[in-house]
């Protein structure tokens, strides 16, 4: 449900089906839950309609001359029964409303957070977890992208990714890492 069908009547089907007969089919309104409420227009007009609101969800459409930082303080004292679900300023002579800047927004996480939460599910952790993050980070920091350097980073990075570390030759993947003194101590 979205705000889309703020006026549509929800309703349930109910469906006696049964070995013999015809089915008996019957549409019920559904008289509980929250309703949803898009309103749009001036403060004032607002205002006029904002008894009719009771406790619904609320998406405010409000036309403004200048910015309103208290915006969703003041339709919040409004409709104290109702939840705001967002809230957008209208200016005059603007094509488009104003998306409310103060909405709750998540920032989308970068690749090395993706890849850091994806790989420990794919078998990877530890060592070769940090290694697969520092293949990444050089990966990134190459400074010609059309014409990359040739890099075993990106071979280690690959066999992360693909579960195949165990199997893997790593000594001397890494540059500028002596591995024979680490394989020696085992």
């Amino acid at each position: 449900m979205d705000f889309g069908e703020s006026g549509d009547t929800k309703s349930v089907v109910l469906a006696e089906v049964g070995p013999a007969g015809t089915p008996r089919i019957e549409l019920v309104p559904l008289t509980s839950g929250r309703r949803l409420v898009r309103l749009e227009g001036t403060l004032e007009e607002i205002a006029h309609r904002a008894q009719r609101v009771d406790d619904a969800w609320v998406k405010a459409v409000v036309n403004v001359e200048v910015p309103d930082p208290f915006l969703p303080d003041t339709l919040a004292k409004m409709l104290p029964r109702a939840t705001l679900v967002a809230v957008d300023e209208r200016r005059a002579g603007a094509t488009e409303s104003m998306p409310e800047q103060r909405e709750t927004s998540t920032e989308l996480p970068g690749i090395e957070e993706l890849l850091r939460d994806y790989l420990p599910g794919r078998g990877t952790t530890g060592l070769a977890l940090d290694r697969a993050m520092t293949a990444l980070a050089h990966l990134q920091a190459e400074p010609d992208l059309d014409d990359p350097a040739p890099c075993c980073e990106e071979t280690l990075l690959t066999a992360a990714i693909d579960g195949r570390l165990d199997g893997l030759d790593r000594a001397g993947l890494l540059s500028g890492t002596d591995t024979t003194a680490a394989e020696t101590t085992r």
